[in-house]
């Protein structure tokens, strides 16, 4: 091992020596006699994503279209996301679009609300990606670009429409999204009244009509209208496509943009019953897989007690609570003073999970023979709970839920 140390030394030195002459003696002949050519010239910057977007900004101001802002700009690979936020203002639409380098192959754009919720979506195989959002829209918005294929430069842009224009820039840009001029009546619409009546006499109880709408629908994104449910109601959906368009996805959106309910798949019309306890804003969003066209959308409401007495069973979702149990307790504490009610005699409390039972333990000699009320509260994120009371033979007391 020490003869070995010399050598070890040497080698190192002589790579030292080595690149120390490559650096500092320039002026050193190239081998073959030729002059080496220059030091290539550095200049510092950073690649200007803007020349991607082409004439795109140029076209959309021309057809009256704000002035446009590159939302952001980035290398990225396969199924990697670059976006920004963007402030939109309430009366008018936004116009956004993606565009990638010669490298990229298919690259999507899509439009998010501040909870995550999808609002405008383009996700054809293509290059050139753009959606126009009108209102109703959130105040600001998240613009991304999703790289599917390929890896490269990607630039996100964005501008505002006015309304009035926002037909005009779409068809001329190809801009997926809310075209139209919103929701229309669907008073005369074919088949519409047949299907309503058959699904009411399926499903049995008695609903109060109070929307009909005709929206334009397409399977590159999801088409929105309002679903507002109030206290202890029920609200119906049934959707009726058009010949152009089929096998609709359906879906009731919270508004924290939460999945609360679907409808079942199949063919033709849509339908979907969903109640709350508490009034909650609601979305439905209406999607087909296949085409382009319209699908009308009609309402109807009821109290909440209908659910019980429906002769075929919906899919039925409770809105989930939206305060912490200490709240909740709150709450209660004080509608039973109001109400006359002495302290609380006992209180037990647990943990929940989807479709487990928790049994507890309730004394109720304490009461000397004097009725006895029993509050089962929940606080977020729990929804439909089920409660009942038995006697130490087994027999149920009492049940509820809500």
């Amino acid at each position: 091992m020490k003869a070995a140390s010399p050598l070890l030394g040497s080698a190192v030195a002589a790579v030292a020596l080595a690149g120390c002459a490559l650096f500092s003696r320039p002026g050193l002949p190239a081998p073959g006699g030729s002059s080496a050519p220059p030091a290539p010239h550095v200049a510092a910057g950073e690649l200007d994503a803007r020349v991607l977007l082409g004439d795109l900004p140029a076209r959309a101001t021309r057809l009256g279209a704000g002035a446009p802002s590159l939302v952001t700009s980035a290398e990225a690979v396969d199924n990697e996301w670059v976006g920004g936020f963007v402030d939109v203002p309430a009366q008018e639409c936004l116009l956004g679009y993606a565009r990638g380098a010669s490298s990229i192959e298919d690259v999507d754009v899509a439009v998010y609300s501040d909870e995550g919720a999808q609002l405008a979506v383009d996700e054809g195989r293509d290059i050139h990606p753009t959606v126009l959002l009108c209102p109703p829209h959130p105040d600001r918005v998240y613009v991304a670009a999703h790289v599917v294929d390929g890896e490269g430069l990607v630039a996100v842009g964005a501008q505002l429409v006015p309304r009035a224009r926002a037909r005009v820039v779409a068809r001329a840009l190809g801009a997926r999204g809310s075209v139209a001029d919103g929701p229309r009546p669907a008073e005369a619409w074919p088949g519409l009244d047949d299907a309503v009546r058959v699904h009411r006499l399926e499903v049995g109880g008695s609903w109060e009509e109070f929307k009909r709408v005709a929206l334009s629908v397409d399977a590159r994104l999801p088409t929105y209208v309002a679903f507002p449910i109030e206290a202890d109601q029920c609200v119906d959906a049934v959707i009726v496509p058009d010949d152009d368009v089929g096998l609709l996805d359906v879906e009731a959106i919270d508004g924290e943009g939460r999945v609360l309910a679907r409808a079942r798949d199949g063919a033709g019309p849509r339908w979907l019953t969903m109640c709350s306890p508490a009034a909650m804003p609601g979305t439905l969003a209406v999607r087909p897989h296949v085409g382009r066209g319209l699908a009308a959308v009609v309402l109807a409401r009821a109290h909440g007690d209908v659910a019980r007495d429906l002769a075929a069973r919906p899919e039925i979702a409770w809105a989930a609570a939206q305060q912490p149990i200490a709240m909740v307790r709150q709450a209660l504490d004080t509608r039973l003073a109001k109400s006359g009610y002495r302290d609380t005699v006992a209180t037990r409390s647990g943990t929940l999970a989807l479709g487990r039972r928790v049994s507890l333990p309730l004394e109720f000699n304490a009461l000397a023979g004097a009725c006895a009320r029993v509050d089962v509260v929940a606080g977020a994120p729990l929804g439909l709970l089920e409660a009942s009371v038995w006697d130490d033979a087994g027999a149920l007391l009492a049940s509820g839920d809500g």
